[in-house]
């Protein structure tokens, strides 16, 4: 629960560094397909809102990073935040940066998508690994 918590305030923190001072290194490590990485993305998006967030975690979730992620919880904030919502129209907006792990400096993708529905829109924040394994889960 605390790393996944950590992960995710880093994974929003960077992003915010990212999108807001343009210093930032936010390239891609060699080895990642920005291409690859949003239609990973997409895939867990669709799976976690159709057969639910663990599902989606035990699927594309690397293996040491799963036993510590709150996928029922998070789950439960999913479906509050896609309840009322409507239906799903597209994917909106879609970015991808590259930035490294700060604990062990491994190359990570972060991808930020914005999904519309109907009546709003919720922000999916994915981290992956190389081998496009989600490393970071977080949506609001």
């Amino acid at each position: 629960m605390k790393r996944f918590k950590k992960l995710s305030v880093v994974c929003v923190a960077l992003l915010c560094m990212a999108f807001f001072t343009g210093c930032v290194n936010t390239q891609l490590a060699e080895g990642y397909d920005k291409d690859e990485i949003l239609d990973k993305c997409e895939t867990v998006i669709d799976e976690a809102i159709v057969n639910g967030l663990s599902s989606a975690m035990d699927k594309y979730m690397r293996e040491d990073y799963r036993k510590d992620y709150p996928a029922g919880e998070m789950n439960e904030t999913l479906v509050s935040l896609i309840n009322g919502k409507g239906n799903f129209m597209a994917y909106s907006q879609k970015s991808v940066i590259g930035k490294p792990s700060p604990d062990t400096g491994e190359d990570f993708a972060v991808a930020l998508i914005t999904a519309t529905y109907e009546k709003g829109e919720i922000i999916y924040t994915i981290t992956l690994d190389k081998d496009l394994k989600v490393v970071g889960f977080y949506c609001k």
